[in-house]
């Protein structure tokens, strides 16, 4: 039964919606006004003697080499067939197929469609010789790339730092002076935060901004001796955060974008003991205090367009291990 159930939580965990859905190669379409057999190379693979127009298949990952027509040994023209983000690649983000996205689509590049799928090779008499013309279709869009000054996003943290240690020892208190006993937690990774974030892009590699983040994280205590009226008892934490940061972009794909970020700033942390009854008549715990704060991620990772960006951070802080949330660009 758990090998079973390992064999399905892997499938759903490393699927990849663009290598199943379209395969590992792209099909290409060569058409033209050439009325004789014409040679085709295309990674390594050799159409001998062919009529236009004629179908072929490239691998997405070679969708940035050179495809070769040739009507004869001196006359020959060649084409990219160039790259863009796979439409299915959308489809790992609605579910568990995140790690498909990064350990499949972008090693074995099914992350890539073909830019232009079809070409017109245009056969030209020039004084008495004939020269050969590549047309692309789709024809290419005229993009106008704008520069977008500010970004504005929220994200949800899990596994954040803050009072951790102290949550810990405010536990140890009730254990030793109060017969507590820390209670089992079931798929709890501890505290988590939700944040709100603004950037100023000083240029398109690196942006300054402010973020305000709330950490929550409690842990569970029952009394060992029942008969003494105490049930239940949660040594809770909540901090507020605000930091200033830094970001950096470093690479950018098509649609995707990696980069690293860094922030520094201060938290109210108040950390206490929250009882289902009354509070017993001992001294209890109860901290409030201002403390620094900080989150270096060094690998974070963010996909979409100017108007929805979707994600995810990894790091260690206050924020938490693993962020992931959305933003957008105005």
């Amino acid at each position: 039964m758990r090998i079973c159930l390992f064999c399905i939580i892997s499938v759903f965990l490393f699927s990849s919606c663009a290598t199943i859905m379209t395969g590992d190669k792209a099909k290409i379409t060569i058409d033209g006004n050439i009325s004789t057999p014409v040679t085709i190379k295309a990674d390594g693979r050799t159409y001998e003697d062919v009529s236009l127009p004629q179908q072929i298949e490239v691998p997405r990952n070679g969708l940035w080499k050179h495809v070769m027509i040739a009507v004869d040994s001196t006359n020959s023209v060649t084409f990219v067939p160039g790259k863009k983000t796979n439409n299915w690649v959308w489809g790992n983000l609605l579910g568990p197929g995140l790690l498909g996205l990064i350990v499949d689509d972008l090693i074995t590049h099914n992350i890539n469609k073909p830019r232009y799928d079809t070409f017109f090779i245009q056969a030209h008499d020039t004084l008495g010789r004939c020269s050969l013309e590549v047309k692309y279709y789709p024809e290419p869009k005229k993009h106008v790339y704008r520069f977008y000054r500010h970004e504005i996003g929220a994200q949800v943290g899990f596994a954040s730092n803050t009072g951790s240690h102290r949550m810990e020892r405010m536990g140890n208190y009730l254990e030793q002076h109060l017969n507590y006993e820390a209670d089992f937690m079931c798929n709890y990774f501890g505290p988590y935060s939700l944040g709100l974030h603004y950037y100023y892009f000083l240029n398109r590699q690196w942006a300054i901004g402010l973020k305000y983040a709330f950490a929550h994280g409690y842990s569970p205590y029952v009394l060992g001796n029942i008969e003494g009226g105490m049930g239940v008892c949660d040594v809770r934490m909540r901090s507020h955060l605000m930091t200033a940061a830094v970001k950096w972009h470093w690479y950018k794909y098509d649609l995707l974008e990696f980069y690293s970020k860094a922030a520094l700033g201060v938290q109210h942390r108040h950390v206490y003991c929250s009882f289902n009854d009354e509070a017993p008549y001992a001294y209890i715990p109860d901290e409030r205090e201002w403390l620094p704060s900080y989150q270096i991620s060094p690998m974070c990772m963010e996909l979409g367009r100017k108007r929805l960006r979707f994600f995810i951070e990894l790091g260690y802080g206050n924020e938490g291990i693993f962020s992931m949330g959305i933003s957008t660009k105005i």
